[in-house]
């Protein structure tokens, strides 16, 4: 996505998901959960549930993370679709983050 936006001249958008992306990360090492995130997901593998450290991450990179980029991208469309393929391409990328939080939500 970021690399989109920066192929087609839209540097502050590329800069803002960049931030997204990097505020994202700062927030899940902050808290830990990232470094222990291999081990939660065998943990939840052996007890056949999801663990807190687990769900945590999930909602930072589904919930917060999905969100925020998914309206970054609607808005950025308009800006980043300029050939057939382009507009295909991010419409599929609409279409994937829409259902990830679709189905994170319920």
């Amino acid at each position: 996505n970021i690399f989109s936006f920066v192929q087609n001249g839209i540097r502050d958008l590329a800069a803002l998901q960049l931030c997204l992306f990097t505020f994202s990360i700062t927030a899940q090492l902050k808290n830990g959960d990232l470094q222990k995130f291999q081990e939660e997901i065998q943990r939840s593998k052996m007890l056949g549930y999801k663990t807190n450290s687990y769900l945590s991450v999930m909602v930072w990179e589904k919930g917060v993370e999905t969100f925020l980029s998914l309206l970054l991208w609607s808005h950025a469309l308009y800006w980043t679709a300029w050939t057939p393929f382009q507009m295909m391409n991010s419409f599929a990328i609409v279409m994937i983050w829409a259902e990830v939080l679709g189905t994170f939500l319920y």
